[in-house]
């Protein structure tokens, strides 16, 4: 049986020398490469003091490219210190540093990423400023509490349905003036349709009519209902509360560029205020950052791959790209195909 041999590969380096970082919860794998030399390996941790001392190796090496996978956040804080110091750091996609064949094991992480960036095969990642990574964690922090408005809403109409109360058969939404006077008299005790129907709003009541409101206000009550009511009500106006926070937040960030930017897209049929400062803080003010439209719908994980074998050609699913922002495109869509014009 004829031994398999280990196949090398020789590429011509673009750089005399590079650091690779291979990025974990606790500590962080360095390795200086460069060429003719045996690489120069060492470990740090992850606290503040470790990231600083990190630096002080990499430049005592008198190294000013390196090598990083975008591994959770744990890349971000000493992104952040070795930019500051003026060290030029590549963040690579995970995904895609895997897809290169050759030596690759969770023993020779750093010291293949180095190899890969002396010899410029590694793509850097769209890292946005400062700015706009805030801008994004309170837009995305806006969005986690929209969707808990959202599950609250559903799970008082859950309730409300299950005591019979059809308030939904009398309004759209449950989030309505009318829907949450109701909801919140229901809270207190109070099941008298006297009482109740003059709660509504006139334009619901012409509509609906009082004798119709009157028995879909007819239900049953009970003390643990009254309480389950009373608290969806206060997670509900904890959450609205949170949401007008990183409203004010996300307007403080925003530039007069971004503002106006935003505003430009408001015009668009189907994009609102909010999906706008979401696309700004994903992208920023432009496609600049990714060369042309292709890039950035491929960022954003909208188009689907090619695999061309054979003269034939097929679509594939979709790469992954940035879930927030393909989130809120798809939004988009359905909200500009849904109108009759």
């Amino acid at each position: 049986m004829k031994k398999k041999t280990q196949q090398t590969y020789q590429f011509l380096l673009r750089l005399d020398s590079a650091a690779g970082i291979d990025v974990h919860k606790e500590f962080f794998q360095v390795a200086v490469c460069r060429e003719t030399v045996v690489p120069l390996e060492q470990r740090f941790g992850t606290f503040t003091r470790d990231l600083y001392g990190l630096k002080d190796f990499l430049l005592e090496q008198k190294i000013k490219d390196v090598v990083m996978e975008s591994t959770g956040v744990y890349w971000k804080p000493l992104y952040n210190v070795l930019t500051e110091a003026g060290i030029k750091v590549r963040v690579a996609n995970p995904l895609k540093v895997k897809q290169i064949p050759m030596e690759k094991t969770d023993k020779k992480d750093a010291k293949w990423l180095a190899k890969l960036l002396m010899n410029d095969m590694v793509q850097a990642s769209f890292i946005p400023s400062e700015q706009q990574q805030m801008l994004r964690e309170f837009t995305r922090m806006r969005t986690k509490y929209t969707q808990q408005m959202t599950r609250i809403k559903n799970q008082l109409v859950k309730v409300l349905e299950g005591c019979n109360f059809k308030i939904r058969s009398i309004v759209k939404d449950i989030s309505t003036k009318t829907a949450m006077k109701l909801v919140r008299a229901l809270s207190k005790g109070e099941t008298n349709t006297e009482l109740l129907v003059p709660l509504c709003h006139r334009s619901v009541r012409k509509r609906q009519g009082d004798e119709r409101l009157a028995l879909a206000l007819q239900g049953r009550l009970t003390k643990n209902i009254q309480q389950q009511l009373s608290m969806l009500i206060e997670d509900l106006e904890y959450f609205e509360k949170q949401k007008q926070k990183t409203n004010q937040q996300i307007n403080e960030l925003l530039t007069e560029e971004q503002q106006h930017s935003i505003e430009q897209l408001d015009k668009v049929e189907g994009i609102s205020q909010e999906q706008g400062e979401v696309i700004m803080a994903e992208i920023g003010t432009g496609i600049t950052s990714f060369g042309n439209a292709d890039q950035a719908a491929k960022y954003a994980g909208l188009t689907p791959g090619l695999a061309d074998s054979a003269g034939k050609k097929k679509i594939i699913k979709a790469v992954p790209g940035n879930k927030h922002l393909r989130t809120v495109m798809i939004q988009i869509a359905w909200s500009a195909v849904k109108r009759k014009d």
